[in-house]
């Protein structure tokens, strides 16, 4: 008795059954094999597809990030270099804008820790940060004179005292990261201070212009360091990204290719059974 006929093809299979030239029943087990191993391709290759997306978006997101980054830090340094003018500027406007622009790089400082210690769960950075946002304001010349009106010139010391520590808190978190570029940057950041500190006994014209430019180099120096971290950070991102997406390629491509041959193999043997 001649065997009937039986299409791999799954859009044909139906319609070969409703004319009756095919008996379900035939060739079940090749049948199958072939059914279960196209679906294993299908799965490989939306495997594979969705893990490159994944991958894309990442240094999608990456790529934002140094944006954000960028747009942060400028504006960070500008709202810094208003404050150090205001400072230097007489009467109570130089106050109000020295006062109004650290409490703007505060907020800016505090939320990015705030940000970072909700994806971390670790809050110690925000911390640091909120107590060097507070001590910022001890440093402004609106606090500095009214201590001077009561008698309380520790409290310039205190916030000077903060200011290194906090500055050595942050030299010592970067060695341990073995960040050498922000280590550095936190033993010129402890020279600038100590130089301002010492510069501000003389309370004279000439010694507010150099302790003025003391300041804007050290915003300019923290500014560039920044923006040359998050380059790196991009860099390095970028680099895992690119890896990662060729290791998946290779991968799965090559499972992709196997499946794709065991398939052929299985339609070979279906056909086979079918013509017998």
């Amino acid at each position: 008795m001649a065997q009937q006929m039986m299409s791999v093809h799954p859009d044909l299979q139906q319609q070969y059954y409703r004319i009756g030239a095919q008996t379900p029943q035939s060739c079940e087990t090749e049948t199958a094999k072939v059914t279960t191993i196209r679906k294993l391709v299908e799965e490989l290759k939306n495997s594979r597809d969705e893990m490159l997306r994944e991958r894309r978006w990442d240094s999608f997101m990456n790529k934002g990030l140094l944006v954000a980054t960028m747009i942060r830090d400028t504006c960070k340094v500008s709202l810094q270099v208003i404050t150090s003018v205001g400072g230097a500027l007489p009467g109570k406007a130089g106050m109000k804008i020295e006062l109004l622009g650290t409490g703007a790089v505060a907020m800016i400082d505090l939320s990015g820790a705030v940000t970072e210690s909700v994806m971390s769960g670790d809050w110690e950075g925000t911390k640091k940060v909120g107590l060097g946002a507070a001590n910022s304001f001890l440093n402004t010349e609106a606090v500095g004179s009214t201590a001077k009106v009561f008698k309380a010139p520790a409290v310039k010391n205190f916030s000077y005292a903060v200011t290194q520590g906090l500055n050595a808190s942050d030299g010592a978190s970067a060695s341990q990261a073995g960040d050498t570029r922000n280590a550095n940057q936190s033993v010129r950041n402890m020279g600038y201070d100590a130089f301002s500190y010492g510069i501000s006994e003389l309370d004279d014209p000439v010694s507010k212009k150099i302790r003025l430019a003391t300041s804007l180099v050290k915003d300019a120096d923290n500014y560039a360091t920044s923006v040359i971290s998050a380059i790196d950070v991009y860099y390095q991102n970028k680099d895992t990204s690119e890896t990662s997406i060729n290791n998946i390629k290779t991968m799965m491509n090559k499972s992709v290719s196997q499946a794709e041959g065991a398939l052929r193999k299985a339609v070979v043997e279906l056909e086979g059974c079918l013509a017998a």
